[in-house]
């Protein structure tokens, strides 16, 4: 089950992954996707297609709760967040 989660006010590391910690009473939003049943006897070309959906889905809510928290998403980078 794809699951997120945006804060408004975070701070964001500038790890390989961009590593993020939500600030003391920040407002966070969590939102779930559609779950996905993967079939156990499921190939290795088959498993890469369910990655392929969880991260579409995964994408299109992280878009979703970045833009209901008013925030430029924290994988942009400080230099969008200066634009802002």
């Amino acid at each position: 089950m794809p699951m997120v989660w945006a804060a408004d006010r975070y701070k964001a590391f500038r790890s390989w992954d961009r590593t993020v910690l939500p600030l003391p009473f920040c407002r966070i939003i969590m939102r779930y996707g559609e779950p996905m049943n993967v079939p156990p006897q499921l190939k290795a070309e088959g498993l890469e297609e369910f990655r392929l959906r969880l991260e579409g889905q995964m994408n299109d809510l992280y878009h979703q709760v970045w833009d209901e928290c008013g925030r430029v998403r924290h994988d942009r980078g400080r230099e969008a967040e200066e634009d802002r």
